[in-house]
C-alpha cells in the first residue's frame, strides 16, 4: 500500500503567467491499494476536484479534516449538499466546505486507476 503524495503545480493564465494564489494538487495513478496524502490548504476557500479514469470502473470521493493531527476525516459535499462519495463517473466537482486538509478517497471498483486534480485558489492579499 503506497501513500500517494500530491504534486503541487502553479496555475498559469492564457499568457503563461503564474496566477497568484492558484495551485493544482495532483495525485497520479491512485489504485485501491493506495491512500492519498492530504493537501493542506485552509487559506484556499475555492476548491474543485477532477477525477480522470486511467483504467477500470472505479468509484471515488473526497474527504476533508479540520483535525490538527489529521486522524479524522469526513466526506465533503458539493455546493448542492450532495456527499462527494461513491461517484462512478469521471468529472469535476466543486467543494462546499473550506476545510484545513483535503484528500481524494481511495478508489474502489474493478482495477481502479484514477488521477485526481485539485484546483485551489486564494485571493491575493494586499
Amino acid at each position: 500500500m503506497a501513500v500517494i503524495q500530491p504534486i503541487i503545480t502553479c496555475v498559469l493564465d492564457h499568457a503563461g503567467s503564474v496566477v497568484p494564489g492558484a495551485f493544482i494538487y495532483t495525485w497520479l495513478n491512485v489504485t485501491a491499494a493506495d491512500s492519498c496524502a492530504p493537501a493542506r490548504l485552509p487559506s484556499h476557500a475555492d476548491k474543485s476536484i477532477q477525477a480522470v479514469f486511467n483504467g477500470g470502473t472505479p468509484t471515488w470521493g473526497v474527504e476533508g479534516s479540520n483535525d490538527p493531527a489529521l486522524a479524522a476525516y469526513q466526506d465533503l459535499n458539493d455546493p448542492q449538499g450532495n456527499a462527494l462519495t461513491g461517484i462512478a463517473t469521471a468529472k469535476i466537482e466543486q467543494l462546499l466546505e473550506n476545510v484545513a486538509a483535503v484528500r481524494p478517497k481511495t478508489p474502489a471498483g474493478t482495477t481502479p486507476n484514477v488521477t485526481f486534480y485539485l484546483m485551489a485558489y486564494a485571493a491575493a492579499r494586499r
